[in-house]
């Protein structure tokens, strides 16, 4: 199974308000690297594309083309120091390996992706440091970024418990995770709810809610051995309600749900903290860029994930899920 690791970032481009961007300068060449690495995903994959200026065209226009906004002759490389080797990443049209891009401004087809794909005896290691290299065909000067893969971690025994008693609304869960080495300064966490859906027909067929409950979580004391959120049973169920249509043909059975923590490196907090510099009623409407790639823009990074698997709920909280005031006209039942 291929895991394409995404956090949640857009590449912005846009700093005007305008609906059109006027461009007056000479067409100039700005690689753009995105990437975030996930030691224990058995691809990686690292998106490298070209900025443009150009005064007689359009920045919309220009964007649609494929061509305009692809390298044809880029070497992509990742070099890791403490093993002394460079290895070069294999271009490939990510949408024929199943790795849509999203519709947008920008061109979807191909979507041209640089895949690392390395062996399990070689795999990236806790703490290691690895730099990404961009040369161009003209010999320009490389563009380059560095970052530290994040150690693995765990979920702590217990947080939470193997069921999850959401009987009560004002019921906190605690989540809570211990974190290892210091690359790791930014969480997300969230549920995939599993269950099973009614057709037409009679027949259940499996579906899958994606539920973050915290999301930027930032790492405050690199000396605490435990971080952790607490989650509300109502969050549950106004979560649940929101999300799932009410309709009485349709009927649902809960199976259970799998946790992920998820830790970011330092670098997407940096792009977290100065995006939000500009979010307030007082700001300004131009939002502050973030790169850590020099002689180019973008952002490369790493992540990972600790998850726990198969976490069912207590046979109070399936009856709220059932007859509760806030879930009833969802038609669960045993």
């Amino acid at each position: 199974m291929i895991r394409l690791a995404v956090f949640v970032f857009v590449l912005l481009f846009l700093s005007s308000c305008d609906n059109e961007i006027n461009l007056t300068t000479d067409w100039k060449d700005i690689p753009i690297v995105y990437g975030i690495l996930d030691k224990n995903a058995m691809v990686n994959y690292i998106r490298v594309e070209k900025a443009f200026l150009d005064s007689k065209t359009n920045a919309f226009e220009i964007a649609k083309i494929a061509d305009s906004i692809y390298y044809q002759e880029v070497l992509v490389q990742l070099e890791r120091p403490k093993r002394n080797e460079r290895i070069t990443l294999q271009r490939v049209d990510a949408s024929k390996e199943g790795i849509a891009r999203e519709k947008g401004i920008f061109a979807t087809e191909p979507n041209i992706l640089y895949k690392l794909d390395l062996p399990r005896s070689e795999q990236l290691q806790n703490g290691e440091e690895v730099r990404i290299i961009v040369t161009r065909s003209d010999k320009s000067t490389p563009a380059t970024a560095t970052t530290i893969i994040i150690d693995d971690f765990i979920i702590i025994a217990g947080q939470p418990a193997d069921l999850v008693n959401w009987s009560e609304y004002d019921r906190p869960v605690r989540i809570s995770w211990r974190p290892e080495g210091r690359a790791a300064t930014v969480y997300d966490v969230k549920f995939l709810i599993n269950y099973d859906e009614s057709t037409s027909n009679g027949e259940f067929l499996p579906k899958v809610l994606e539920w973050t409950v915290a999301r930027n979580f930032a790492r405050e004391d690199f000396n605490s051995q435990r971080l952790g959120v607490e989650v509300l049973g109502q969050a549950f169920y106004r979560f649940l309600q929101s999300e799932l249509p009410t309709s009485s043909n349709v009927r649902r059975r809960f199976k259970n749900m799998d946790l992920q923590v998820i830790a970011g490196g330092r670098e997407l907090l940096e792009y977290i903290a100065l995006r939000n510099v500009n979010a307030g009623i007082t700001s300004s409407q131009e939002i502050p860029s973030y790169t850590n790639v020099q002689n180019g823009l973008g952002v490369f990074t790493s992540i990972n994930i600790a998850e726990k698997k198969g976490i069912r709920l207590t046979g109070p909280a399936i009856d709220s899920l059932k007859e509760g005031r806030i879930t009833r006209n969802l038609n669960f039942m045993d």
